[in-house]
């Protein structure tokens, strides 16, 4: 970028990705970069803030993402969040149960955003909030990773009036896409805001229903362009929503661009992989994923010619003795050389497990700003 940094009015804000956990830098000129809060925190003031929070009392908004390691979420999505007319903003931070607790004392609604870890710790918190309290928490809006089925029932049985929606964001464009409707994965972009494209290995724009790589371009990047920027997510595109309230771009997460890996010359795309280990499992009765895993990590060890699925379950233990490993290291098996890109390359070599680990596990690989990686290879 040539910018005139000297005569100020910049901001750098920087990202700890999800898979690498290395920083990208970005610059925004303050001026644009306050015109996308207002733009997107009336957004979300419409379209969600209003339909699930009375007016009639205090609302308030609380942001648990914390600036650290060079890592400014709590600064931008605490920009959006703030800009959400009508609310009062809390920038708690990273919180514990006594934190939490304070937040629900408040008197009216609440909604909270933070990254999906954050989030599915509000699980635990809940045991020590009155119901009034648990009653008064309405929305929790959740980016950086996936929330596991089980956690989504586990939050909706804490708080019987919330609801969980993904806010998904990048340093490069602070909302690009936010779920509307609970019981829909899909994705709305916020009109004006970004140019929205998906598309596929040639940039070209894919079809209604095809999976594609996410460019963004800044609408609001005047003084510091941030032209067809490729994030390295994977999205499916959906038809616009048409209404009298909005017209927009929808598309669906589908995963990380990086979370593809190789195994005796087949290449796997992780997301896939996943899905369709879990259906295996179930249909054999062996394992629901959907139903007792809080988190779920693929590693790769090739140094050993080992793959094994991580799953993080309160019930680890029990599982652990319950579970035929051979069983399911078959199922993992047939599930990868049904997969195969290139049916001339073995998968003799490999071997395939299961490891059931409780919360807090050491096992389970975090960046060093506390995201989850779906895929971690290992040489």
């Amino acid at each position: 970028m040539i910018l005139p940094i000297e005569r100020g009015g910049f901001q750098v804000a920087t990202s700890g990705g999800t898979s690498s956990g290395l920083p990208t830098e970005i610059v925004y000129p303050k001026d644009e970069l306050a015109d996308t809060y207002q733009w997107a925190g009336g957004f979300i003031g419409r379209h969600i803030i209003d339909r699930h929070m009375p007016s009639d009392h205090a609302r308030w908004v609380a942001c648990t993402l914390a600036d650290h390691m060079m890592w400014s979420s709590a600064s931008m999505v605490g920009g959006v969040l703030q800009a959400i007319p009508d609310i009062n903003y809390i920038g708690a931070g990273a919180i514990d149960h006594e934190v939490f607790q304070r937040i629900l004392a408040y008197p009216g609604t609440k909604a909270v955003m933070g990254i999906s870890r954050s989030i599915a710790d509000l699980v635990a918190f809940a045991d020590r909030a009155s119901a009034n309290d648990r009653a008064s928490l309405r929305v929790a809006l959740y980016g950086s990773g996936a929330l596991q089925p089980k956690v989504h029932a586990d939050l909706r049985n804490a708080y019987p009036n919330l609801v969980v929606l993904s806010f998904f964001a990048a340093m490069q464009a602070e909302t690009i896409g936010l779920q509307l409707d609970p019981a829909s994965p899909v994705l709305t972009a916020v009109p004006g805001l970004h140019l929205v494209e998906i598309v596929d290995a040639e940039n070209r724009s894919v079809a209604v229903g095809e999976e594609g790589d996410l460019l963004v371009t800044r609408l609001f990047g005047n003084g510091a362009p941030v032209l067809r920027y490729r994030l390295g997510d994977r999205m499916v595109r959906r038809s616009d929503l048409v209404s009298d309230r909005l017209n927009a771009m929808r598309f669906e997460y589908a995963g990380r661009s990086s979370d593809r890996f190789e195994l005796g010359g087949s290449y796997f795309y992780a997301p896939k992989v996943l899905a369709s280990i879990g259906k295996a499992l179930r249909r054999c009765r062996l394992l629901d994923l959907d139903q007792v895993a809080q988190d779920v990590q693929i590693r790769v060890d090739r140094a050993h010619r080992r793959m094994t699925i991580l799953v993080v379950t309160v019930r680890a233990e029990e599982l652990s003795r319950t579970i035929d490993a051979q069983i399911a290291a078959a199922i993992i098996r047939q599930v990868m050389v049904t997969a195969k890109t290139e049916r001339d390359g073995p998968l003799d070599g490999f071997r395939f497990a299961i490891a059931l680990v409780p919360p807090g596990s050491q096992e389970l690989v975090t960046t060093g700003v506390g995201k989850t990686p779906l895929l971690v290879e290992r040489d």
